[in-house]
């Protein structure tokens, strides 16, 4: 989806662009060197009660990079991520298919940094689920955009956050791997290796952890509906505009509303996340304005859920939570959106006239 600051005043096109998302998994520690440490936090233990699957939390694991010393910089690393063999019963166990777990219905999925560079965004993280494949590696960060840097006269200590999920999919597939024994629960056991490696493909380190799933016997829900999710952002909204044309829009400030603009179908609960693409609004002219000038909230609209959370934001290119319900619905929900920018703002006021853009990216997470 477009958004435009047109200054002219007048806030022109910027794309809104839709972005749809499953959730994601795993993380621990990992020591590389004396300069770069490479840890992982995280709980482990995942249990599902519903037909629907299983999400971890949007902050339920963490990676965490540590950059001590006076001149680091390590460019297109790559994280990657093995489940090491066949995810089996524990205990003996034994399920009604008599198989493993299939490992590709275990995603991970990157849900937000914390502000120091390198950033999810300027390393060009994936944010869209990611499967896990049995026994091979599975790249994470295929290759670093943006290097893990730390540039200073003295002795000087740097830390960056990666949070993510998991996502275990929900379905009828979880009858099969129930236990044979009736009124039993069953637990299997998830071995995976996270590494970090250099732009050579050398491993800087690697930590072995390991993750419990507990199927329970009886599972609440629908086993042959699957879960259905779409994001749409609808008409003007998809290039939406802000009009700065008069004294009183610099002085008072201007906000849009665009009603029933944003289109959701999602069977279970959801969050909506919004970021900006680019870190900059800008003009064809070369001209720049700052992204968090902008402020984004969604409100309910037509059969929008009940009891969901609105927050408002300042726009950045972190992705931030506009919108969270614990409940979905078999029938689709909109929500508006209101865009707004602050009045006697000094960075508007000195800046040139011109159609300032970005591009906005929306994200649906199932929960």
């Amino acid at each position: 989806m477009n958004i435009l600051l047109n200054i002219k005043y007048n806030f022109g096109k910027a794309s809104l662009k839709m972005a749809f998302i499953f959730w994601a998994i795993v993380l621990f520690n990992i020591p590389t060197s004396a300069q770069v440490t490479f840890n992982v936090h995280s709980g482990g233990y995942f249990n599902i009660l519903d037909y629907a699957g299983y999400v971890s939390g949007t902050d339920s694991h963490r990676f965490q990079f540590g950059l001590n010393g006076t001149n680091i910089n390590v460019p297109n690393w790559s994280i990657k991520a093995r489940i090491n063999g066949q995810i089996q019963p524990t205990g003996g166990a034994q399920n009604v298919g008599g198989i493993p777990f299939p490992a590709d219905k275990i995603s991970f999925r990157f849900t937000r940094d914390d502000g120091n560079s390198p950033t999810l965004s300027q390393i060009n993280a994936p944010m869209t689920p990611i499967p896990f494949v049995s026994g091979s590696e599975v790249p994470l960060i295929p290759s670093a955009q943006a290097p893990l840097l730390l540039q200073s006269p003295y002795n000087s200590y740097k830390q960056i956050n990666y949070y993510f999920e998991i996502v275990i999919a929900g379905g009828g597939y979880l009858d099969q791997l129930k236990n044979r024994q009736a009124n039993s629960i069953i637990v299997y056991n998830i071995p995976i290796t996270f590494t970090l490696y250099n732009s050579s493909g050398q491993p800087i380190g690697s930590r072995s952890v390991e993750y419990s799933i507990q199927l329970n016997q009886s599972l609440t829900g629908n086993p042959g509906t699957t879960p259905q999710y779409s994001l749409e952002i609808l008409g003007e909204a998809r290039d939406g505009v802000l009009d700065f044309n008069s004294l009183s829009s610099y002085m008072n400030g201007v906000m849009v509303t665009y009603p029933d603009a944003v289109k959701v179908n999602s069977t279970t609960g959801f969050e909506l996340s919004a970021k900006s693409q680019y870190n900059q609004f800008g003009n064809q002219t070369g001209d720049v304005l700052p992204i968090n000038i902008l402020n984004l909230q969604l409100e309910a609209g037509t059969d929008s859920p009940a009891g969901a959370q609105y927050p408002t934001i300042q726009l950045s290119t972190t992705p931030q939570m506009v919108m969270r319900s614990d409940i979905g619905k078999s029938s689709t929900m909109f929500m508006n959106i209101k865009y707004s920018v602050a009045g006697n703002d000094d960075r508007l006021l000195q800046a040139k006239s011109g159609n300032y853009s970005t591009v906005l990216i929306y994200q649906l997470t199932p929960r």
